[in-house]
């Protein structure tokens, strides 16, 4: 990927200069078995996780001695970190928002900052006005953390420096198939100008069971208009095991609905209602698997 190698070149900000500094973010998922790269995206769960690196590479023929990184975490409204040729700054299209789980692991000869401000346009009229800490109370109230190379420290040529960090994703059913996008600002000259690689995004995969008990007035196994719902009915989720891993009962409308985490196969058990019996039995099986 040429534009990823041109330090400054994303997809709104073609900048084109020297192979000074190669950078590069990548993410993991729950349900993903190594790390992701754009255009790929990582795939993660409601209430689960996410792993991202950022790498930096001196491609220069002299080492760097000034580096700062700047990375806003997704949230809903949230925008690119460097304006585009005509100075505005484009949706980063974030869905849903991630909270950081912990420290910023960085390298011997980095110090990290971290802040709650909330983000602005422009990377370092937001450095000067953001309120920064080394060890925030609350990792989880944390907008945006900055990297910064201790003095007198540098990257030879043809060394890369790696950097990690954790997300938690919401308990959200609702963030099903909706995507966070992440990516940072890289400056090698003290902060004063930034650009931004490629972003990346984390999907969440969810799934869910639904349906409805009534009066199988016909005995045809559909639900048919005019015939009624039965509310109150229990109905268990189990697993390929025949454990019950959730419960639930009908609403009035008759309508049940599982939210199911985890790729697998489950079944659906309901308990017939009293002086009833039910017509034209399936088993029902739900088998879904997740590619990436």
């Amino acid at each position: 990927n040429v534009a990823e190698q041109i330090l400054g070149a994303n997809i709104q900000n073609q900048a084109l200069l020297p192979l000074i500094v190669i950078p590069e973010k990548s993410v993991k998922g729950d349900f993903d078995l190594g790390y992701t790269t754009y255009p790929g995206i990582g795939h993660s769960k409601v209430d689960g996780t996410g792993l991202y690196n950022l790498s930096v590479l001196n491609n220069a023929l002299t080492p760097i001695n000034k580096l700062t990184i700047i990375d806003v975490l997704p949230f809903v409204g949230d925008k690119n970190l460097v304006s585009a040729q005509d100075g505005s700054y484009p949706a980063r299209d974030t869905e849903f928002p991630v909270t950081l789980s912990g420290p910023i692991t960085v390298p011997s000869g980095f110090t990290v900052y971290y802040t709650s401000t909330a983000p602005i346009d422009g990377l370092a009229a937001y450095d000067a006005i953001a309120a920064w800490e080394t060890s925030p109370l609350d990792y989880s109230q944390v907008r945006a953390f900055k990297i910064v190379m201790d003095n007198g420290v540098t990257i030879p040529t043809q060394e890369s420096r790696l950097y990690s960090f954790g997300v938690d994703t919401p308990n959200d059913y609702s963030t099903a198939e909706k995507i966070a996008w992440n990516s940072f600002g890289l400056s090698i000259d003290g902060g004063m100008t930034y650009n931004e690689p490629n972003k990346v995004g984390l999907e969440i995969t969810a799934y869910q069971l639904e349906g409805t008990s009534f009066f199988d007035t016909d005995k045809d196994g559909n639900y048919d208009a005019g015939e009624s719902a039965i509310p109150g009915v229990l109905v268990e989720l189990l697993d390929q095991n025949d454990q019950i891993l959730k419960t639930t009962t009908t609403d009035a409308n008759g309508y049940y609905i599982f939210n199911i985490d985890l790729p697998g196969q489950y079944k659906v058990r309901m308990t017939t209602p009293e002086g009833l019996t039910i017509t034209n039995y399936q088993p029902i099986v739900f088998d879904e698997t997740v590619s990436s």
